[in-house]
């Protein structure tokens, strides 16, 4: 009809239109991560640290910001939470997108001409879920690792997630609301193995 009086989660591609329209938006951050996970219990490259340090170099993470999600986000620096919750550290930098330094951690690592790893992605589950890994399996090839990606539907990933059997690398989201305290998201990645 053309009315509205309130829309909450209003997905990013839609904003200028909604604000064409010159209806008002008022933006906040929600205490979302998206985040790459990577397994270093699971035999692969991952469990050498330059070989995390080379992925996180790959990736230009400010220019998935700015095209896939629209500029409404903002890079966690590293961390699980953003500035809006307890146990953030703003004196962290972040890794910048440097490729070379990639290239160069990878063969630091012994992996000259990169490699291939399996990686996994939900789909439906989080916003821009399979683009934003579809991008990040384009970034790692750009530095020679070979990220095969496998997607599957929401409900199968978190229960692999939860069963420990996704890939080395998979691409998550969590939520660090209400509480906004890092604390909510740290037992996540705690192991007592």
């Amino acid at each position: 009809t053309g009315e509205i009086d309130i829309a909450q989660a209003l997905p990013s591609d839609l904003v200028d239109q909604v604000r064409t329209a010159g209806l008002e938006i008022a933006e906040t951050y929600q205490g979302r991560a998206h985040i790459v996970v990577f397994d270093v219990f699971k035999d692969s490259p991952v469990r050498d640290r330059r070989v995390r340090q080379a992925l996180n170099y790959a990736i230009d993470k400010q220019a998935i910001i700015k095209g896939l999600l629209g500029g409404h986000a903002r890079e966690l620096r590293g961390q699980l939470v953003g500035p809006d919750a307890f146990g953030y550290n703003p004196d962290l930098e972040p890794y910048p997108f440097d490729p070379e330094r990639a290239k160069e951690l990878l063969a630091e690592a012994g992996f000259p001409d990169g490699f291939e790893i399996a990686m996994s992605a939900p789909v439906g589950g989080y916003y821009q879920d399979k683009t934003t890994a579809e991008a990040i399996v384009g970034y790692l090839e750009g530095v020679g690792v070979r990220a095969n990606l496998t997607v599957r539907e929401y409900a199968t990933h978190i229960s692999m997630r939860a069963e420990g059997t996704l890939d080395p690398i998979f691409f998550h989201a969590f939520n660090y609301f209400p509480q906004m305290d890092a604390d909510r998201i740290m037992g996540w990645f705690l192991s007592y193995k």
